[in-house]
């Protein structure tokens, strides 16, 4: 029974990461002045996508797919009973199916609101699921780190080695 919730819990898991790293990137890129987001990476949005130089929403929507990602891959993987790894890909298939289909979505609008060109179009599409890769890459990795860390410990455990959980 207990298996049966925790694997219950693994996507309501991934979707309170994913909210958790909405919030604190959202509240970093808050409290950052102004000025060093605008004269920065601003700026440098700004030109290669022909947008104002004051779009923090762009920045923190480019920024934080990396953080999301990595969020709602390692927290849903975390809460699984067993299978984490190929829980993480499972998760993490589904994240940039996603973002794969908000992007679209975005590109629609976009490509109807103002002359945004397909060139940056493509590089914006490759930022943001650039990103998005890394970061189920990063979470599938630390998940693996994680499911071999308990192996050696239970390892450790079986021939009553010492450890620093025992002692």
């Amino acid at each position: 029974m207990k298996k049966v919730l925790r694997w219950a819990a693994v996507l309501p898991a991934a979707i309170g990461g994913y909210l958790a790293a909405v919030i604190v990137v959202n509240l970093a890129i808050a409290i950052t002045p102004n000025d060093s987001i605008n004269l920065y990476v601003g700026q440098f949005i700004g030109w290669v996508f022909g947008l104002p130089n004051s779009s923090r929403d762009l920045v923190s929507e480019i920024v934080s797919g990396f953080f999301r990602s990595m969020a709602f891959v390692y927290y849903g993987a975390k809460v699984a009973p067993s299978h984490r790894v190929a829980t993480s890909l499972a998760l993490g298939a589904t994240i940039i199916g996603i973002a794969t289909f908000a992007l679209g979505l975005f590109a629609q609008s976009l490509l109807r609101a103002v002359d945004f060109g397909y060139w940056r179009l493509g590089l914006y599409a490759v930022f943001y699921l650039g990103l998005y890769v890394a970061g189920v890459i990063y979470g599938v990795r630390l998940i693996q780190k994680n499911v071999a860390s308990e192996e050696r410990m239970a390892m450790l455990v079986e021939a009553n080695w010492p450890t620093s959980a025992s002692t």
